[in-house]
C-alpha cells in the first residue's frame, strides 16, 4: 500500500518524521507482500526546507491523478 506524507516549506520535522517512523518500524514485522510504501510529497518540484532548515531534494511530485492513501 501507498502511503504519502505530504510535506510544505518550513515543515516541522515531527510532523512528517513521527508518521515515517511508525510506518517503517511497522514494515519489519510485515511479510513483504504487506509491506508499506512510504514517500514524502510535496506540491513543488525540488527541495523543500523544514523549520531548522533541513533541506530534502527528492520529493515525490504530489499530483490529484495520484491515488494515496492519507
Amino acid at each position: 500500500m501507498n502511503i504519502g506524507i505530504y510535506i510544505y516549506k518550513d515543515v516541522e520535522v515531527l510532523d512528517f518524521a513521527g508518521p515515517f517512523e511508525v510506518f517503517s518500524t511497522a514494515n519489519r514485522f510485515l511479510p513483504d507482500e504487506d509491506k508499506w510504501n512510504v514517500s514524502l510529497l510535496s506540491s513543488s518540484h525540488g527541495e523543500v526546507s523544514a523549520v531548522a532548515v533541513l533541506m530534502f531534494s527528492r520529493i515525490t511530485q504530489s499530483s490529484a491523478t495520484q491515488s494515496w492513501m492519507w
